[in-house]
């Protein structure tokens, strides 16, 4: 068989794949978006809670330090804080 059939096979075959794939995501695609749209109110909590967490850090870590608290004593106070904080907003 000539290269230049090798090659005009090959090419071919890489659009009917690429047309095989095109077509299962098409259809693919609707659960995908149905799964999504379930389970992103159900991410957003946990998203909400690291962000906290990760905006308490440094406050809890000074306190422990420099206040010299503990670690529960100081993640409630700094909870408290911010929470404060947010209502007084």
């Amino acid at each position: 068989m000539p290269a230049w059939l090798k090659t005009a096979l090959n090419i071919v075959l890489a659009g009917l794949l690429l047309l095989l794939a095109l077509f299962i995501i098409d259809h693919v695609s609707d659960y995908v978006l149905r799964g999504l749209a379930f389970i992103i109110p159900l991410i957003i909590p946990f998203l909400v809670a690291i962000f906290i967490s990760l905006l308490l850090e440094p406050m809890i870590a000074v306190l422990q330090t420099h206040a010299r608290m503990g670690r529960g004593a100081s993640v409630a106070l700094s909870m408290l804080l911010l929470f404060s904080f947010l209502v007084q907003l």
